[in-house]
């Protein structure tokens, strides 16, 4: 990015109810922006820790107080993000009426991941999911940047890009259904592990927006294998420590992938769903299903099958690092900077 400094803004949300895959994501653009000594400005509602990990890469935030369905939500983001401003919007409840006006005297790249919407505004459109080309986009940017080769990583997956091969047994298994978790998947998935009679050490990684702490303490205590890990500070650190992930079916698969990890994918959203049958369909990871329809005997068997298949899990590891090369942030900023 040998060009003048260019502010970059990006609206997005973290919360209980959306999670942060929206938000981590933006994070890594924003983190690889500043790395090239460009000023970023996020604008949303973070809670503390957030707003610390954005000050820790230099990225200013604007906090907006009224709840996203406010009215008054679109004035605020119109105020905080200039006129002529290179801008990011990414979340479901941003309906075209408000990428329309934002997109209006905005160079606007709208992240997106199954085409919900009847029309898209902006200069470009971003769906780096498995599934995004089957998505049909009627009313939308001609420009549009689809599939993994777009995927955007945070910088200590991207250093730590193609661990070693998998081992022949599982020793460590690392846990993580997400930033927030509402339903508490992860809780079934711990059941489910016990079930299996899996003899292997389990990182449970608990988000900074999960409600369930007591009720997963609990758990570990009865149960010497399993150890919480509270929003870890280096988390490519904890998935490159296990032998096998068992994640939502969200944007953290690509962090698993460019790894070179094998993984058990699990749905928690209907927006998941596409990616994990499609991580399936290329042999990249395993996908258990739904897991709002989970049934426990069922991955019990499952991940039992998993555990005790190493030339599976080689081969499923293999195919998954060629889904994602780790130069997406670089690609998105790329295209970035040649808006207009």
């Amino acid at each position: 990015m040998n060009a003048p400094a260019e502010h970059l803004y990006v609206r997005v949300d973290a919360a209980a109810r959306i999670g942060l895959g929206h938000f981590m994501r933006c994070f890594a653009l924003g983190q690889y922006w500043r790395e090239n000594q460009q000023p970023v400005t996020f604008v949303g509602r973070y809670s503390a820790a957030l707003r610390a990990e954005l000050a820790g890469e230099g990225i200013t935030a604007i906090a907006l107080g009224q709840s996203q369905s406010d009215s008054n939500d679109l004035k605020a983001t119109l105020t905080a993000i200039p006129m002529g401003a290179l801008a990011v919007l990414d979340g479901y409840d941003f309906d075209f009426a408000y990428q329309d006006a934002l997109a209006a005297g905005r160079r606007l790249l709208v992240i997106d991941d199954v085409g919900h919407l009847p029309a898209y505004a902006g200069a470009a459109l971003l769906n780096a999911n498995l599934a995004a080309e089957e998505v049909r986009y009627a009313r939308a940017p001609s420009r549009r940047l689809l599939g993994p080769a777009y995927a955007l990583l945070r910088r200590p997956f991207r250093q730590r890009r193609r661990t070693a091969a998998p081992r022949r047994t599982v020793a460590r298994i690392a846990v993580s259904l997400g930033g927030a978790d509402a339903a508490n998947h992860t809780l079934d998935v711990l059941r489910a592990l016990d079930a299996a009679q899996t003899d292997a050490q389990v990182r449970t990684i608990v988000g900074p927006l999960n409600p369930h702490r007591s009720e997963l303490a609990e758990f570990a205590a009865q149960h010497p294998a399993v150890t919480l890990v509270e929003a870890p500070q280096d988390m490519a650190a904890e998935l490159c420590s296990a032998d096998l992930v068992i994640a939502s079916a969200g944007s953290i698969f690509f962090e698993i992938a460019v790894l070179g990890l094998p993984s058990v994918l699990l749905a928690v959203a209907d927006n998941q769903l596409p990616g994990g049958r499609t991580a399936a369909r290329l042999e990249a990871a395993v996908f258990a299903g739904d897991a709002r329809r989970m049934d426990l005997a069922a991955l019990a068997h499952l991940l039992r099958d998993v555990l005790g298949d190493a030339p599976r899990r080689e081969s499923i590891a293999e195919k998954a690092g060629k889904l994602v090369d780790g130069a997406g942030v670089e690609r998105v900023a790329g295209v970035l900077r040649t808006l207009s």
